[in-house]
């Protein structure tokens, strides 16, 4: 496998250090980043209650990374991101994140500035002030209910300085990435601006030995331009436009090696002799190679997000925002479902078109504030949300060598919810104590239509379905503020996730209901000092009752629909508990040292299960799948990291540190949207060693900052998977970035 390609790249990253060093000390303009003092314990601002507040205060279990953080490990994606979030497990390629799991639970939600957004690819993690992960039902406040939990990231916004950043990054894999960011106060204190921009790119890690092609690599660009509009002391309209595009290949996966279900129909198509050929040739290429069937392997995604918050204060307690926003993502991809000499499946086939794009906006109006003298911390609003497709078009695919075959599918969502939540300040009965209560109800409107077509184009079925859904969710607890340093609280929550219907059975069997999760957590946060030792604990156990859950099956509808096959289809079929504890731990014994830890244990797993397990082509008897391994839940999961300054480095040298993060999750049973629960399909147990440096203040010269990352820097080679494929994890990869702030 081609490894590093580094030369060019070097060269043109010690000219621009070169250069940039000759510019000297700094002058008298201002910095980003003030001049390190060694680590410390500083306050995390999270907005897990729709208001910005001290993260060790907030009843929520919240995981939050900060940009320095997200920088410094190479995060840019949200399977780069689960290595350090407890509980948290994506599926399925990197920057592919087709279906996530928190806790074992789907239906995972992303914001962008507190809005819904699409959390696919890299276009939301690019200047963002930090990433705040959501454990639990979080349907009370925020607009989408959910039952497993959100993922925020926030922008950063304009500032009232003239300021701005610029880098350069380079790596193997021919990697490389440009950015800028620039913020201007048009008007001070009343109009401030700001803009940036971000390219990266790099060769892929899967080579297809057929096409000599290479797939998994950087292809994307972002731009984003914000700006606020304060005309007095009571308004203010925040603005923030996204735009990005990604042209990167995922990597495809490889024929799986064992012994699976899936493999049943390619042995029935091409014969045992044939398939047991093509596995052993793959197990001899290794995990980065492979011979493709697919000679025009293409992907791309575009994406808008817009976001409008304007905020009246009505008086010095209360205030009213109104928070509007839009998504258009358009995607096209023709993929390999699995590499090998096979066709086992290729997706987006000759006479394949790309539909327009998926809009979906939002209207959320809210009313925040504190009465009763400041005790009463409220939030009211109503959220209001619908999506629809654009100029669809059928989508014509091949498996196992058979026909062409094509479909077109049209979801149309809305969405609408009243909401209500306070905090009350209970300290006139118990010093600390205050109480938190809310209570949403959600009703849900989807169509649904879809078309099938064979390998002439013309019409073979059609069918539409349409339907409403409505159920509450609420939230309960306690927390009780022991002293300034540690909280306690105690929160029962309950989401619920929206019904739907599915794609390709009779109208009769294609609705699913809502399902719902109760939890409760028990949690404890502190931050403290001991000795001189600084310290940062959160610590939570939870329990949850997870019913009506909406699990796959398959099933045959008789010979007179669809030739009688096998189809796959979601019903509300099982039950379940969720339960766990997390811990994330931070300890700073020395101004030169600083340690941080997080674990996850978890004992999910089903209650009830009943699934139509194939006997033939066309026939399925019920099985008891009770004992089968809960889908998208690690059960174990743990990291350690370290970070150490050089102190005794001269001060005209700058702040030069060091680090190492270790994360090990335990085997985890995959379950994507068009498989059933197959225990052979799973990710095997594996640890991952990501080592870093950085070079702060270079030179006395507090503008400059250089950064040295490697990921999987022991290059473990591992794959998981369900079904045909297997996916294979990135290798190690080595970048360096120089920046420049003013």
């Amino acid at each position: 496998m081609k490894r590093m390609k580094l030369n060019s790249s070097l060269a043109l990253y010690g000219s621009l250090a070169s250069a940039i060093t000759l510019i000297g000390p700094a002058g008298t303009v201002h910095a980003q980043t003030a001049p390190s003092a060694g680590p410390a314990l500083e306050e995390v601002i999270v907005n897990a209650r729709r208001t910005e507040e001290n993260l060790q205060r907030v009843p929520v279990t919240v995981t939050a990374l900060s940009a320095a953080a997200l920088e410094k490990q190479d995060i840019r994606t949200m399977q780069d991101l689960a290595n350090y979030v407890p509980g948290y497990d994506p599926c399925c390629s990197r920057g592919g994140t087709s279906l996530s799991w928190m806790r074992g639970v789907p239906g995972v939600v992303g914001y962008f500035s507190e809005l819904p957004a699409n959390i696919d690819g890299s276009g939301l993690f690019f200047d963002v002030s930090n990433i705040q992960v959501l454990k639990g039902p979080q349907g009370t406040l925020f607009g989408i209910a959910t039952n497993g939990g959100a993922v925020l990231s926030q922008p950063v916004k304009p500032t009232n300085r003239l300021e701005g950043m610029t880098s350069v990054s380079v790596g193997d894999f021919d990697r490389i990435a440009y950015e800028g960011v620039l913020n201007v106060p048009v008007v001070d204190d009343k109009f401030l601006v700001r803009v940036g921009f971000q390219r990266v790119s790099s060769d892929g890690y899967i080579h297809d030995l057929t096409y000599g092609k290479e797939y998994g690599g950087d292809d994307y660009w972002i731009g984003r331009v914000s700006a606020i509009f304060r005309p007095n002391d009571r308004f203010e309209n925040y603005f923030v436009a996204n735009y990005s595009v990604d042209n990167g290949v995922p990597a495809p996966s490889i024929i799986a090696l064992d012994a699976r279900p899936e493999l049943g129909a390619a042995i029935a198509a091409f014969g045992a002799a044939a398939v047991a050929a093509d596995k052993a040739e793959q197990q001899a290429l290794g995990w980065y190679h492979g011979y493709g069937t697919l000679p025009d392997a293409k992907y791309y995604r575009k994406a808008l997000n817009l976001v409008d918050i304007a905020e009246y204060n009505l008086t010095d307690n209360v205030k009213v925002r109104n928070l509007f926003g839009f998504e258009s993502i358009e995607t096209f991809s023709r993929l390999q479902q699995a590499l090998g000499r096979l066709p086992y499946g290729n997706g987006a086939t000759l006479g394949s078109e790309a539909s327009g794009p998926v809009d979906t906006w939002t209207e959320e109006l809210q009313l925040q504030g504190q009465i009763f003298d400041n005790r009463l911390s409220f939030t009211v609003g109503s959220f209001n949300s619908g999506s629809s497709p654009h100029e669809l078009k059928p989508t014509y695919n091949i498996v196992n060598g058979g026909p062409r075959t094509g479909s077109a599918a049209y979801n149309k969502r809305k969405t609408y919810a009243l909401y209500a939540q306070g905090t009350y300040d209970l300290s006139q009965f118990i010093d600390g104590l205050s109480a938190t209560a809310g209570y949403r109800y959600t009703w849900d409107e989807r169509t649904y239509h879809e078309t099938f077509f064979d390998s002439a184009g013309v019409q073979t079925l059609y069918q539409e379905n349409e339907g409403k859904f409505a159920k509450p969710s609420y939230t309960a607890g306690v927390q009780y503020q022991i002293n300034q340093d540690v909280m306690v609280f105690l929160t029962d929550s309950k989401g619920t996730s929206s019904g739907g219907f599915n794609s390709g059975v009779p109208i009769a069997a294609s609705r699913f209901e809502p399902e719902s999760l109760d939890n409760i957590e028990l949690g404890v946060k502190g931050q403290f000092e001991i000795g001189g030792m600084r310290a940062r604990t959160n610590i939570s156990a939870y329990y949850g009752k997870y019913t009506d859950v909406q699990a796959y099956n398959l099933q045959s509808f008789g010979p007179d629909f669809r030739n009688g096959q096998i189809l796959l289809y979601q019903t509300n079929a099982a039950s379940a508990i969720i339960k766990g504890i997390e811990s994330e731990i931070t300890l700073v014994p020395t101004d030169w040292l600083e340690l941080t830890s997080n674990f996850q244990y978890g004992d999910t797993y089903y209650t009830k299960y009943i699934f139509n397990q194939p006997i033939s082509a066309t026939a399925t008897i019920p099985v008891d799948y009770s004992t089968a391994p809960f889908p998208g839940f690690s059960k174990n999961k743990y990291g350690f990291g370290t970070v150490v300054h050089f102190a005794f480095l001269p001060q005209s040298i700058g702040d030069v540190s060091l680090s190492a993060n270790w994360s090990w999750k335990s085997k985890i049973y995959a379950a994507g949207p068009t498989n059933h629960p197959d225990p052979k399909g799973y990710r095997p147990a594996f640890g991952l060693l990501d080592l870093g440096a950085r070079w702060t203040d270079i030179m006395q010269n507090t503008h400059l900052e250089g950064t040295l990352t490697v990921t999987n820097y022991l290059n473990e080679e591992f794959g998981a998977g369900h079904g045909l494929g297997i996916q294979v994890h990135t290798p190690r990869m080595i970048s360096m970035r120089l920046a420049y702030t003013f």
